[in-house]
């Protein structure tokens, strides 16, 4: 479920950069002609993918004002597919996943700010890929709308163990301990590997009980210590 809505997420940020590089084209009097069959190409896509879980009416139905607004392709039209469309459909898709994972309430918010994902997306580091981390943290943001928290709680562990090597050590123990943070940062990041570490060990091990608790958004909570930890790893690549 979640890396199917996360296909559907990838698919909807890159027709929603076409759609406002074909806008500022459209604007200007240029040819915009490449990204408005993009667009085109992006919607039949995007079909499939939902297809791939909703029924074909459905789709249909939340396409319908896309699909009109690329057939037409005028400038206010690009406008309305990236302030209007692609946020609509976005919204019902996690609504339909929400119902699905029988989740906790969802938000509407990121636990990864995108503007940290696109910078390391943007690094060619020739030491370090940075697909995988980047794939972690989009991941995080779909669980995190999901309201599903043990996924995220679980997704936060899985960064903390993937980075160290950007650090020159083996472990996140030596993340904490040997890198020159500042005080404040040091601060988040003892905080991130102390507590994060806790209580996602506490739902990875645990066995089952006759009597369990669940997390609450509060447990998993460590979206600006992950932000610190990003914004240096970005430094550093």
């Amino acid at each position: 479920m979640l890396d199917w809505y996360f296909d559907i997420n990838r698919r909807m940020r890159v027709m929603n950069k076409q759609a406002v590089q074909a806008f500022k084209l459209s604007y200007k009097g240029e040819d915009e002609k490449a990204e408005h069959n993009s667009l085109r190409e992006g919607c039949t896509e995007l079909a499939h993918l939902l297809e791939k879980r909703i029924d074909g009416k459905t789709v249909t139905q939340w396409l319908e004002s896309l699909r009109r607004h690329v057939q037409y392709g005028e400038t206010q039209d690009y406008a309305d597919i990236a302030q209007r469309d692609l946020p609509s459909i976005q919204e019902n898709v996690e609504q339909f996943v929400r119902q699905n994972l029988g989740a906790a309430p969802a938000r509407d918010d990121d636990y990864v700010n995108e503007t940290r994902i696109s910078e390391l997306e943007a690094k060619a580091n020739p030491k370090f890929d940075t697909a995988r981390l980047v794939r972690l943290c989009q991941e995080l943001n779909a669980a995190h709308r999901a309201g599903a928290l043990m996924a995220t709680i679980m997704l936060v562990r899985a960064v903390l163990d993937h980075v160290p090597p950007v650090f020159g050590v083996q472990n996140f123990d030596q993340v904490v301990n040997n890198h020159q943070w500042g005080r404040s940062d040091k601060k988040s990041i003892t905080q991130l590997q102390a507590s994060s570490r806790n209580v996602a060990d506490a739902y990875l091990h645990t066995q089952m009980r006759n009597r369990e608790t669940l997390p609450t958004f509060q447990q998993v909570d460590f979206r600006s210590h992950v932000d610190v930890l990003l914004a240096e790893i970005g430094r550093l690549l």
